[in-house]
């Protein structure tokens, strides 16, 4: 627990809404919101229940300070802001971000002014407190520049830092992977699963392969042994590339499930001194063949719009298309 003061919204003129805390036992009610929040935007970002109860079971996170609830007069939740904090500082600065949504019949009314008002204070509050010292960076995530949340962070003074490409591959119409092999010497890399003693191996290998990607940090080891031993994450359904004289982790590409019948392709990444091998899309392959003889029926994942790796290209020779389009959106630093 983050021991920030924690105040309510400002009371609002218009709604007939009052704001509170979250409870545990508005966990199924708010899911439920949530994920008809993110058919309604278009966001993809289903979640079922006990994966999103594990979410609220991190070390670092306090749903009871943490999330703030719109609730109508009848009762039922209508809206709701949760705060979080990335892992570890980045170039002098830590990131906060500001989440949360509106059910769509009560837009326009003020409430997600209100709600985005209080998660940006705590949000900020919390990074500041987890990490004295240093400025933070209040972010939030817009479906577009033209969709609601991004008009509704752009009104509170955010601003686009950074676009994201959502893509899919439908196997249902997929080709297959492309036969490609890693350069360099064979037998030199060996392609396998991740297992639980690889823990440690993969986290150093992501950090040193995020160092150059916009807006990563470091990923402590609780928070990344809390992702790696998430109920979604899929070890069936990843790779790694091991260097077969050094036993170190060179790149992997990791998949979760969090949405039956479906793969979220979470995290690719190769060390800097083991690009240009083809690993890949190599390990891509891999994955989305064990997706398919799985019997899923599609894998997506998303991608800096801007990646210096050209992880673009990979993702499209894999096969891939753009489905959507997002726009991180930052507040000056404090």
């Amino acid at each position: 627990m983050i021991g920030v003061a924690v105040t309510m919204p400002e009371p609002l003129t218009a709604p007939r809404v009052h704001f509170r805390a979250a409870t545990w036992e508005d966990l199924e009610e708010l899911n439920a919101l949530t994920n008809r929040v993110a058919v309604a935007d278009d966001t993809d970002e289903l979640v079922e229940l006990e994966d999103h109860a594990e979410e609220w079971r991190r070390a670092d996170f306090d749903p009871e300070r943490d999330v703030v609830l719109a609730v109508a007069e009848e009762g039922s939740i209508v809206g709701w802001a949760e705060a979080g904090v990335s892992s570890s500082p980045r170039d002098g600065a830590i990131r906060a971000y500001a989440g949360g949504g509106v059910a769509p019949e009560r837009r326009a009314e003020g409430i997600g002014t209100a709600l985005l008002a209080w998660v940006s204070e705590r949000a900020a509050a919390k990074a500041a407190a987890l990490h004295p010292g240093v400025s933070v960076v209040v972010f939030g995530w817009g479906r577009e520049e033209s969709s609601d949340s991004a008009q509704l962070l752009r009104s509170a003074g955010f601003a686009p830092a950074r676009y994201f490409s959502d893509m899919r591959v439908e196997f249902a119409g997929w080709a297959g992977a492309e036969a490609v092999e890693p350069l360099g010497e064979p037998g030199s890399v060996l392609i396998r699963q991740p297992g639980v003693e690889d823990e440690e191996a993969v986290r150093l290998a992501h950090n040193e392969a995020f160092e150059d990607h916009w807006g990563s940090s470091h990923q402590t080891a609780q928070r990344w042994g809390e992702m790696w031993r998430k109920r979604v994450f899929r070890p069936e359904l990843s790779r790694i590339a091991v260097d077969a004289a050094t036993g170190e982790v060179l790149a992997y590409v990791l998949s979760e499930v969090w949405v039956e019948g479906e793969q979220y392709v979470s995290l690719v990444g190769t060390r800097r001194a083991a690009r240009g091998r083809r690993l890949a899309s190599v390990l891509l392959g891999g994955v989305l063949e064990a997706g398919r003889a799985a019997g899923l029926s599609k894998a997506e994942l998303g991608v800096d719009a801007a990646s210096p790796t050209g992880a673009n290209g990979v993702y499209e020779r894999a096969g891939f298309k753009l489905v959507r389009t997002g726009v991180t959106m930052d507040l000056p630093a404090r």
